[in-house]
């Protein structure tokens, strides 16, 4: 599948490379950008010497179609759809050996935020999942891990059979990427699409294990900043709490022991040590 993607792109350069015009933009001086125009400008591809990049567009009626960048030694292949939304994107290495991710976007009408996106890192075997509002603000990323799952097609068939067949690897198996889940993030934004609301669930590493939940609660005041509540499992582990736009305390909780900060303009000013809710330290730094 890799292999023939690879090749159709090949194929779709050598047709926007046929019969391309030479075009100077940088008007007497030495070119800093360059392009090729196809029949009637609706291929273009462009040269770009500062920044040595090259990519590739081809439209249809004004709207582009494709995108190929070659910046940072990458090649990215953007396809858009209709309306020129992104739809489709493939990255290769920089040997341009193999694909190394994949992204696709889905929209809703008439809609600029895609409300789904998937993010397949080939290499590390992960797949991303995500959910959007009609904003684009994600509302959930869910993370797979991708096994490849094989499948005997040739039980029971003896050797020599499938040596007459051919290539039995090839023949035999079939691979399929098996999913397991991760973990799930979900957000919720407030009228002003603000975040109010996070939480994160990473599954157990092996069945008898408990998954861990993570939550955060942002609570917006007088201050541009807001209030922040960090917690594991139902636990409060951090807090931060502001007194002015500059001024905050920021609490970590170990059980009984919290270690209270206290920061003005970024800067930590002094640092309380508490047990049981009384101080039995104070550092001013």
């Amino acid at each position: 599948m890799i292999k023939n993607r690879l090749c159709l792109f090949c194929i779709i350069l050598l047709i926007f490379s046929a019969g391309f015009l030479l075009a100077d933009d940088s008007g007497d001086e030495a070119p800093s950008q360059t392009s090729l125009y196809g029949n009637s400008e609706k291929g273009r591809m462009i040269y770009q010497k500062e920044q040595d990049d090259f990519f590739v567009l081809s439209a249809s009626d004004g709207a582009v179609k494709n995108y190929a960048d070659f910046a940072d030694k990458r090649l990215v292949f953007k396809e858009m759809d209709e309306k020129s939304r992104l739809v489709h994107e493939v990255f290769w290495d920089e040997n341009l050996s193999e694909i190394i991710q994949e992204n696709t976007y889905s929209y809703k009408e008439d809609s600029v935020y895609p409300y789904q996106k998937t993010r397949n890192l080939i290499k590390e075997k992960k797949l991303y999942e995500i959910s959007c509002n009609d904003k684009g603000l994600t509302l959930e990323e869910k993370i797979y891990s991708l096994a490849e799952k094989k499948s005997d097609k040739t039980d029971g068939e003896s050797e020599e059979d499938k040596k007459a067949d051919g290539e039995a690897d090839e023949k035999s198996t079939e691979a399929s990427a098996e999913k397991k889940l991760l973990s799930t993030q979900r957000y919720k934004y407030d009228s002003k699409s603000r975040l109010v609301f996070s939480e994160l669930v990473e599954e157990p590493e092996t069945p008898e294990g408990k998954p861990l939940t993570v939550k955060i609660d942002y609570k917006y005041g007088k201050y541009e900043n807001p209030d922040v509540y960090k917690y594991e499992n139902k636990v409060l582990i951090e807090k931060t709490v502001y007194e002015s736009e500059t001024v905050y305390y920021q609490s970590m909780y170990f059980g009984s022991f919290e270690v209270k900060s206290k920061f003005e303009n970024g800067t930590k000013k002094e640092e309380l040590y508490i047990v049981n809710g009384k101080v039995q330290r104070r550092r001013v730094l």
